[in-house]
């Protein structure tokens, strides 16, 4: 094939082009170190180049994340130990006033209850403590004020964050958790107590669907459970028209085992009427040692002609009672029932007998128990409830409905302790004096614990942050 001059000429061109493309390609990798810095100059190994630069990148800022983690770390773990300190004076000043012999050599109770009012307030500042610009104990309202200063609230102090705890997205799509439930640092108490139960007594009916109370879990335990409480009974029938002389006789029987009794009445007059036979079983009741005063018969709808019914009293300290056992006229209880009345400890015990079905919540050992005639819960860890009740149109009231916090263990509602501490200096209550010292070491304790968990999620960060330091050397 001829070759004229001017394709020489164009193709001796192109060879020092690609001579000097070559060279200095040569010159920008000897001087850079890298062999590819384009696609085009590998394009097998370009798909993985840039998944590489993509990775880096994220690990990039994943690394810029950490380092605002590791600085928020160092705040929360100074303002703990802040508050470790002051609750080591309030203790060591409350020991001071629970010791009677050196009361009065070493101030009074009410000067001892002003330094604690002043450790109260320097508390709450520790625990409103910022770091660039957001609260580190509001949870995620971390631009409002978490604790304020309430003296009508029973803690002293109202809080205005959550109870979320931060996380962290690591390069590989896992989450891990940076932070405890800001809650739970300063107003988490280990248990909740209810308040305000009321039991229903009003009603010619039992409702149907029966009253009730549903409890859901959260946090550290995912559960739920219900239960129906059962209230008054009421006979299927009006009781027989006595001729005259007959009786009536029942049988009460409490599941615990605390109860076993029988009653007769006294020989009923002819024609007697509903509200003479409840009469009649009411003086009978008032015999039996077991049963006066825990139980009383009444005609349902308050007429003559109506079914008897039963309201067991909700102080009786028995769990359920089944009815049975008749005999001699016609009552109408012949099938037989249950009433209960819906006291704490009946409803404590058939929420503890539903929770014992569950095995997270035995594992959390979520016990539930009887303080003052209410209701109390407690754990050994970490959780909420959401407490419902299905009052079905009564007047009942469990005193749990609601959401509320509980630390179990790891609990300690350290505003609450030291208000109440206060309360007791002021009013001279020794034996209140003393619990509050009790309760100051557990809540010192507890800080020391949320010192703990915070140190070791510094120490995490900080190796995390050295190996992804050690990687960008490797890529370099």
């Amino acid at each position: 094939m001829r070759t004229t001059f001017l394709s020489q000429a164009r193709q001796t061109l192109i060879n020092l082009q690609l001579a000097q493309a070559r060279k200095a390609r040569a010159t920008q990798q000897v001087s850079s170190g890298l062999r590819v810095t384009k696609p085009s100059d590998s394009p097998n190994d370009a798909p993985g180049i840039v998944r590489t630069r993509t990775d880096l990148r994220r690990i990039e800022q994943f690394k810029f994340n950490l380092e605002g983690v590791q600085a928020e770390l160092k705040a929360v773990d100074a303002a703990l130990s802040q508050a470790g300190d002051v609750l080591n004076r309030a203790a060591s000043l409350a020991a001071q006033a629970a010791n009677d012999a050196q009361e009065s050599a070493q101030g009074s109770r009410e000067l001892i209850s002003e330094e604690i009012e002043g450790i109260f307030r320097h508390l709450a500042s520790i625990a409103n403590a910022t770091h660039s610009g957001r609260f580190v104990f509001g949870g995620s309202t971390d631009a409002i004020t978490p604790f304020v200063i309430d003296a009508g609230s029973p803690d002293g102090v109202v809080y205005q964050g959550d109870s979320s705890s931060r996380r962290i997205t690591f390069p590989d799509g896992r989450s891990g958790q940076v932070s405890l439930p800001d809650n739970s640092m300063f107003s988490q108490p280990e248990f909740f107590l209810g308040s305000g139960r009321t039991p229903y007594t009003a009603g010619s009916s039992l409702p149907n669907p029966p009253v009730g109370i549903g409890v859901a879990f959260s946090g550290d335990v995912d559960a739920g459970l219900s239960v129906d409480v059962p209230g008054f009974f009421v006979a299927a029938a009006p009781p027989g028209v006595p001729a005259g002389g007959e009786t009536i006789s029942v049988s009460l029987t409490s599941t615990n085992g605390s109860i076993n009794g029988n009653i007769t009445t006294v020989p009923l007059p002819a024609g007697a009427d509903t509200l003479q036979i409840a009469a009649a079983l009411n003086t009978a009741l008032a015999a039996g040692p077991q049963l006066s005063g825990g139980f009383t018969f009444s005609s349902a709808d308050g007429t003559g002609t109506g079914p008897l019914k039963l309201v067991q009293s909700d102080t009786l300290s028995v769990f359920l009672v089944h009815l049975g056992g008749y005999r001699g006229l016609s009552s109408g209880l012949e099938s037989g029932g249950v009433v209960g009345g819906q006291s704490a400890l009946e409803i404590a015990s058939l929420l503890n007998t539903a929770a014992a079905g569950n095995p997270q919540l035995t594992t959390a050992n979520i016990q539930f128990s009887v303080v003052n005639g209410e209701v109390q819960v407690d754990g050994d860890v970490d959780f909420a409830i959401n407490v419902v009740d299905f009052d079905r149109g009564t007047s009942f009231v469990s005193g749990l409905a609601g959401t509320h916090n509980v630390g179990g263990t790891q609990g300690a509602n350290v505003f609450g302790v030291l208000n109440q501490l206060i309360a007791d200096l002021k009013s001279n209550n020794s034996a209140g004096i003393a619990q509050g010292v009790s309760a100051l070491r557990r809540s010192i304790d507890h800080i020391s614990g949320s010192q703990r968990f915070y140190g070791s999620t510094q120490r995490q960060v900080t190796l995390t942050l050295g190996n992804l330091s050690s990687l960008d050397l490797v890529n370099q």
